[in-house]
């Protein structure tokens, strides 16, 4: 036989060659991929960032420096390297280039590469909060006592809660606004007339009513008809009188079609919406005695949504020393928001409109009625998620990654 030792090198040579270029290729492609996912985490923290700046108002310019600062001190990447834009009012999109030395292949002539990556990040109102605190507060509270101006003494569960049909008035000097709230709980869509006949201590401000509201000077009612309203829908009418004695002992009344009962809403006697806070349970009694003591301190750890949320009870003596650590830790806090409830008692439930943010500034719990002081903020960025419009909207807001 020949001897063959001489081939049988060269295809041992040039099959190591053939391997240590895969291997080269494997080694330089694997710490590629990890350069790229360290590039994407922070493209991604630098378009979250950038949002945020947009959300809490301080506008692209702002949201422009923060995304860059975040570009360049995490991933390296000079800012001639990077784009920043706005795709829309409410978003922000980052994308950066960088060069990336390799080593094994080098043995092939190549000294570097090239990695990209690029993020969106948006926000939007909340409809969906992680880490609320579990009291729960109506809507029409918030307006009244936003800023640290306003702030207020707010009792615990000693007043009656918001009706599907319910009425509330705010006053500025001697003119009254009435706020009128209705909530289509039949089941099926509805036709619904208001009308409101004015005390004689109050005067109609021409032009005040909205939604489609009229007022007739010869029996001093203003009329509204809200057609059409799908079942779980809500319309808020409003207007604003004068008040000649200070009083603002008001009446309005709804006759919905198909019912033969007219229903009625006042804002004095046993039916006078006031505002109050409540302790509530987010897991509506699944897990037992719910543990509001960690709810207070840490937040609730799971999502609460727009919907209805169960009944809680009153606000606890034992729970002070959770209330106390929280303001000297961390005074602010997203609380839900309800317009109305139903049942009663243990078993009620609140129907979530919204979330709004809340500085806790005080509290008492020395007797009854136990209380919060504090203040409702113009808004702040918190965890969670946006699907749509929140029927309320004050302020909260939450970022995502959209690409």
């Amino acid at each position: 036989m020949r001897d063959e030792t001489g081939a049988v090198a060269i295809v041992v040579v040039a099959m190591t060659v053939a391997l240590i270029g895969m291997l080269s290729i494997v080694a330089d492609v694997g710490l590629l991929y990890q350069q790229r996912r360290q590039l994407q985490t922070a493209v991604d923290s630098a378009a979250l960032a950038g949002a945020m700046e947009i959300a809490e108002g301080r506008g692209t310019a702002s949201a422009n420096d923060a995304a860059a600062s975040y570009v360049t001190d995490n991933a390296g990447v000079p800012a001639a390297s990077s784009t920043i834009s706005f795709p829309s009012g409410t978003s922000v999109r980052v994308g950066a280039l960088a060069t990336r030395e390799v080593f094994f292949a080098r043995l092939f002539g190549r000294e570097e590469s090239r990695v990209r990556a690029t993020a969106t990040a948006q926000f939007g109102p909340a409809t969906a909060v992680r880490n609320c605190v579990p009291v729960i507060v109506p809507e029409q509270f918030v307006s009244s006592h936003t800023g640290e101006a306003n702030a207020g003494t707010f009792t615990f569960g000693d007043d009656r809660p918001l009706d599907p049909f319910n009425k509330s008035v705010s006053v500025s000097g001697s003119t009254a606004t009435f706020r009128i709230g209705f909530i289509n709980t039949y089941g099926r869509t509805v036709d619904v007339s208001f009308r409101d006949p004015l005390a004689a201590n109050l005067a109609y401000v021409d032009g005040s009513a909205t939604g489609g509201g009229v007022y007739d000077p010869s029996d001093r009612t203003i009329r509204w008809a809200s057609n059409g309203l799908g079942d779980g829908e809500e319309t808020v009418l409003t207007f604003s009188a004068a008040t000649s004695d200070g009083r603002t002992d008001n009446t309005v009344y709804a006759d919905v079609s198909g019912e033969s009962k007219t229903l009625s809403a006042s804002t004095s006697g046993a039916s006078a919406q006031r505002g109050y806070f409540w302790l509530c349970d987010f897991d509506r009694g699944s897990s037992g005695v719910p543990p509001y003591d960690q709810w207070i301190r840490q937040g609730y750890p799971e999502e609460v949504s727009i919907g209805s949320v169960a009944n809680g009870t009153g606000m606890k003596t034992a729970l002070k020393d959770a209330v106390e650590a929280r303001m000297l830790s961390h005074p602010k806090v997203i609380l839900p928001l309800f317009d109305y409830t139903e049942g009663g008692g243990s078993k009620g439930e609140y129907h979530i409109v919204g979330f709004a943010e809340f500085v806790i500034t005080g509290y008492s719990f020395s007797g009854n009625p136990k209380s919060m002081t504090g203040y409702f903020t113009t808004g702040t960025v918190a965890a969670g998620s946006s699907q749509g419009t929140p029927p309320a909207q004050h302020g909260v807001t939450v970022l995502w990654l959209s690409e």
